[in-house]
């Protein structure tokens, strides 16, 4: 049956299967006890502490440190198919190792039932697996805002390369017709140049001449 359950659980969300868990006899503030171990590959320990203190809000419980140890403390969880009415404490440690971080998660059924098993109360164990393979899904949703995030950031800066070549070509197509408007100017100079050189040509030719009338009338004295 637990195993069944777990593996609809699996089927729903067949996007976060790299995250497995499993159980294991852990120790912690207060001793060696039975935990559940959810690994969440490609995952950074101080963004799932973050996620991991959103996701027990959900459940009217803010984590909080144990004084003396890494573990976080969700006290009265509201997890009713484990706890009851009366919720169930939580106790969770984060490890990184490699690019995989550990959540080590300890339910405590409080006085003369002990840490939740799967030798105990089967039913309440696939409702702690199913509890964290959510989170597992969580973390995956959060994981992909954070991609969102980039990639529109990167859309951003796509656009705004995108803006200031078109601003560029704007600018360029500005500076071909001021260069066309000053081409223009200058061949309208260039003609009237040519006049002008004529026109001095003509002086100094006028030039020549009287300079020679006035040698001549100089010459006759």
């Amino acid at each position: 049956m637990k195993r069944a359950n777990l593996l609809f659980l699996l089927l729903i969300f067949p996007f976060f299967l790299q995250a497995q868990i499993s159980e294991e006899s852990r120790s912690m503030i207060k001793g060696m006890n039975n935990a559940l171990v959810l690994e969440l590959p490609d995952s950074e320990e101080r963004l799932v502490k973050k996620w991991w203190t959103s996701y027990m809000k959900d459940y009217d419980a803010k984590p909080k440190r144990v004084k003396g140890s890494d573990e976080l403390l969700s006290t009265a969880a509201d997890i009713t198919a484990i706890g009851g009415s009366g919720g169930v404490d939580v106790y969770a440690r984060l490890d990184q190792v490699g690019s995989t971080t550990v959540n080590i998660v300890w339910f405590d059924l409080g006085e003369g039932e002990g840490y939740l098993s799967s030798n105990g109360d089967s039913g309440k164990y696939v409702e702690a697996e199913k509890f964290l393979m959510r989170f597992a899904l969580f973390v995956t949703k959060e994981k992909i805002k954070l991609e969102l995030i980039e990639e529109e950031k990167e859309m951003k800066q796509l656009t705004n390369d995108l803006t200031k070549l078109e601003r560029d070509k704007v600018s360029y197509e500005r500076e071909i017709e001021q260069a066309k408007e000053r081409i223009k100017r200058a061949e309208a100079n260039i003609v009237t140049n040519l006049e002008s050189q004529d026109k001095a040509k003509g002086d100094i030719d006028n030039q020549k001449e009287i300079i020679e009338d006035v040698k001549r009338r100089l010459s006759e004295m």
